[in-house]
């Protein structure tokens, strides 16, 4: 690589440089040419003649040449071979899972010990951790619970069905969920000075929507959306939803609009996934359990207590068959959930918050009527295009292809699980007799 000088050196060559060119000017008697003075400059300094023909030509500053400094060869100053990355990587794992306070100075003591024979510094550990896609962010409880052993087959599962399913291309996805809507719009925030002038006095917001609808990256299935009016005040939206009204929806509206045999994609929501047949769970009562029993013809002592009737139960526990599921393959669709807190793999969460934007736009210049809203959400919906919903399909699916790329990677390396559920066994029910919970797929 080619010798380069800082700033100083190069004013202090040029200056030694002027120095003998403006006394070869002086002496008359003989003739000096532009050779003779570099090759003085040159010998004076101890630099090659080459260099300083160099330096006589305009270059780069220090900040301009760090600034164009070409990307190759800003990875070849931080280059860390694969070996060297997947050790990094399961060091930051162990960390996690022994519960160590993990900061750059912590991993490169820790990497320096496992590797002595590899020198490095803390900044470069600091560039290696980003290459390999670690981010510095705040603790979130919503990806604890995602890391739950249990959520992490769910996960898994999915990946793989889904993954599986794109190879063979025998259905085509189709993501469906719900949001909701206000009267009077949503927004909470405003631009604001402290003044009267931009200080408005909120009324409210209005009554609330309850939205249904499905798409794919052709856009929205037609004619297949559902907009009513919600008749809870609670904070949740889906308790204006049940079982019933979805499965009415799932049957009447969607799967008849359907032109092709389709992946459907939802949530694990109770109201999507019914049960075909009752399955017992641990907070039935000992009666309940008892005459669940009695059902599927399975003996048991009379003088049993409840702890005794339910390792009977468990040990009977048939596969959970959805009703949904059955359904639509009866009409040559298939039915693929969604795993727990992982709504960033439905495509169709972008396209409510395009669908959102507009309608929080337009819904404040009108009066608000049931009338304004169906109005305003149609136009919303129709606002996006089948561009935009491929383009939130494909970004979607780089979301799922870079979960799948991680999973495999925490595969191999094969720590220790690094969340422990402490809590044995749920005690929650369900109404509709077809609460998922993941404590009812260990038993």
């Amino acid at each position: 690589m080619v010798k380069r000088f800082n700033d100083q050196s190069k004013k202090l060559i040029l200056h030694v440089y002027e120095y003998f060119r403006k006394q070869s000017i002086e002496k008359t008697d003989q003739k000096v040419t532009e050779e003779m003075i570099v090759s003085q400059t040159a010998e004076v300094l101890k630099i090659s003649t080459r260099s300083l023909y160099r330096l006589k030509k305009p270059t780069k500053s220090d900040s301009e040449f760090r600034a164009s400094m070409s990307k190759k060869i800003k990875e070849l100053k931080t280059k860390i071979n694969p070996i060297m990355r997947s050790s990094i990587r399961e060091i930051v794992y162990k960390m996690c899972a022994e519960k160590k306070h993990l900061t750059m100075k912590s991993l490169h003591s820790r990497f320096m010990e496992e590797n002595p024979d590899f020198k490095c510094c803390v900044k470069s550990i600091h560039t290696w951790v980003r290459q390999i896609g670690f981010k510095f962010r705040k603790d979130d409880n919503r990806k604890f619970l995602m890391e739950r052993p249990c959520i992490q087959i769910k996960r898994r599962h999915f990946l793989r069905q889904y993954l599986h399913h794109k190879r063979m291309q025998l259905y085509q996805p189709v993501v469906l969920d719900e949001t909701w809507v206000f009267s009077k719009g949503g927004n909470r925030k405003s631009w604001q000075d402290g003044s009267m002038a931009t200080t408005s006095k909120k009324t409210g917001d209005g009554c609330r929507y309850i939205v249904l609808h499905a798409g794919n990256e052709d856009g929205f299935v037609e004619n297949a959306g559902l907009i009513f009016k919600s008749t809870t005040r609670s904070g949740d939206y889906h308790d204006n939803m049940n079982r019933k009204n979805f499965e009415n929806w799932f049957k009447t509206e969607l799967i008849p609009k359907l032109e092709e045999p389709s992946l459907i994609i939802m949530d694990n929501a109770s109201y999507h996934s019914g049960l075909q047949e009752e399955i017992s769970i641990k907070s039935w009562t000992k009666k309940k359990m008892k005459e669940w029993l009695q059902k599927k013809n399975v003996t048991f002592s009379v003088s049993d207590m409840k702890d005794q009737i339910w390792k009977i139960v468990s040990c009977n526990l048939p596969e959970k068959v959805y009703h949904l599921d059955q359904y639509a393959e009866e009409h040559g669709h298939s039915v693929l959930r969604l795993p727990p807190y992982h709504c960033h793999f439905n495509a169709i969460e972008m396209v409510w918050s395009e669908c959102q934007r507009f309608y929080h736009e337009e819904i404040i210049k009108t009066r608000s009527t049931v009338d304004d809203v169906l109005k305003i959400w149609n136009m919303a919906i129709k606002k996006v295009s089948a561009e935009h919903w491929k383009n939130y399909v494909a970004q979607t699916e780089k979301v799922i292809n870079a979960a799948w790329e991680t999973e495999k990677k925490i595969d191999v390396i094969d720590v220790e699980p690094m969340i422990i559920n402490t809590n044995g066994d749920s005690d929650s029910d369900s109404s509709d007799f077809d609460s998922d919970n993941c404590e009812d797929e260990n038993m």
